[in-house]
């Protein structure tokens, strides 16, 4: 798939198409794995470090698969904490 000579990332506003191209430009840039178990899927969601969903900022948003996105939620981490488990599953 060629990538878009836009940078979706820099895209303002929230509409569903905006966030389409966000979205889809991550999971592009993943090839498709989750960043935390490194598994490929199919279907792979965009999660909010900082819980806030119109926070679409690179260093805010993490591609999952739905199992490490529920435990994501369930560990119940601050927002700083959050983000450097971010960081770190990003670059491991």
């Amino acid at each position: 798939m060629k990538r878009k000579s836009i940078d979706p990332l820099e895209i303002k506003g929230n509409s569903s198409s905006a966030w389409n191209l966000v979205r889809e430009y991550l999971i592009q840039e993943s090839e498709n794995k989750c960043q935390v178990c490194r598994d490929k899927f199919d279907i792979l969601h965009i999660h909010h470090l900082d819980g806030k969903g119109l926070n679409n900022k690179r260093k805010n948003l993490l591609v999952v698969c739905q199992s490490c996105h529920g435990l994501l939620h369930q560990a119940k981490l601050n927002t700083g904490d959050r983000i450097k488990l971010a960081d770190w599953l990003k670059h491991r």
